[in-house]
């Protein structure tokens, strides 16, 4: 029985001397391509780390306008401003002609929004 456990041992050496080169050779194998792989997700952020700012200055500008277009839209509504305006210009008091006004200016500037553009 010793002599076949020496023939298990030594087949156990040699299978362990066999695989170590290949263990090896796969061992490179990974790092060589985790490098690759960490390279090109270097370089990748490299190219995206711009467009990531420029879409934040962009989403900046966006926020800012629906800001602006939510402070003007109480300004534009014409229910609520024009609420028991005469229909003709003339009979209008001086508060009504001030806020017909602002009505016009606020709309003009409702315009300049809807045509802004996020660039």
């Amino acid at each position: 029985m010793n002599g076949q456990a020496d023939v298990v041992l030594i087949d156990a050496e040699w299978e362990m001397k066999e695989e170590l080169p290949l263990l090896e050779i796969k061992t490179n194998d990974a790092e060589a391509a985790a490098k690759k792989a960490a390279e090109e997700a270097e370089q990748a952020l490299y190219k995206v780390k711009p467009m990531i700012a420029d879409l934040e200055r962009k989403l900046q500008e966006l926020c800012n306008l629906y800001t602006e277009t939510d402070k003007l839209l109480p300004a534009i509504d014409i229910n609520k401003v024009c609420k028991g305006f005469p229909k003709n210009y003339y009979e209008f008091t001086d508060d009504q002609k001030l806020r017909l006004g602002a009505l016009i200016n606020s709309t003009k500037a409702m315009g300049v929004l809807i045509n802004k553009r996020i660039s």
